[in-house]
C-alpha cells in the first residue's frame, strides 16, 4: 500500500505535458539558445575590437559562454526527457534506472536522460506504438463489418418504411 502511494505521488508530481506545450517550450528554448549564441558572438567581436581587453577578460567571457550554453543545453535535455517520460507513462513503459541512462545537472537540482537513455526510451516507445497499432489493426475488420451491417440495417429500415 505504501509503495502504491509513493508511485502515485511520483506520477502526480510529474508535469502534465501536452505535445503542443512541450513543442512550444522546446521551440522557445532553442530560440533562446540561438539568441544567446549570437549575443556572445557579438561580445567576442567587441572584445576583439577593444584594445583594453586582456586575454584574461576574453577567457572569463569564454567561461561565461560555456557555462551559459551548458545550462541552456541541460534545459533542452530536460525538456526532451520530460516529453519522453510522459510518453513512457502514457504507454506504461518501465523507466530505465541504470546510471548510464541518466545525467545530473551541473547545479545538482535535477536529473535528465542521457542521449543513450533517450535513444533506449525512443526505441521502447516505438515498439509499444507498433504493438498498439497492430492490436487496433486486429480489430479493424470487425469494426468494418459491424459498421457495414449497421448501414445495411439502416437501408432496410428506410426501404421498409416507404
Amino acid at each position: 500500500m505504501i509503495r502504491l502511494i509513493m508511485v502515485t505521488s511520483y506520477f502526480k508530481s510529474l508535469p502534465v505535458v501536452s505535445s503542443v506545450a512541450a513543442w512550444w517550450e522546446f521551440r522557445k528554448l532553442k530560440q533562446y539558445r540561438r539568441d544567446t549564441s549570437a549575443h556572445f558572438r557579438k561580445l567576442f567581436l567587441e572584445y576583439a575590437a577593444d584594445k583594453t581587453k586582456t586575454r584574461e577578460d576574453v577567457q572569463v567571457l569564454e567561461a561565461d559562454e560555456y557555462h551559459t550554453m551548458k545550462e541552456i543545453d541541460e534545459e533542452l535535455d530536460r525538456a526532451r526527457s520530460q516529453r519522453l517520460l510522459a510518453e513512457c507513462i502514457k504507454y506504461d513503459i518501465e523507466i530505465p534506472q541504470n546510471p548510464d541512462s541518466w545525467r545530473h545537472s551541473e547545479d545538482g537540482t535535477y536529473n535528465y536522460l542521457s542521449p543513450k537513455g533517450r535513444a533506449q526510451l525512443r526505441n521502447l516507445i516505438r515498439e509499444e506504438k507498433a504493438k498498439s497499432s497492430q492490436e487496433f489493426g486486429r480489430w479493424l475488420p470487425y469494426i468494418t463489418a459491424i459498421s457495414g451491417l449497421i448501414g445495411v440495417l439502416i437501408g432496410l429500415v428506410a426501404a421498409w418504411k416507404r
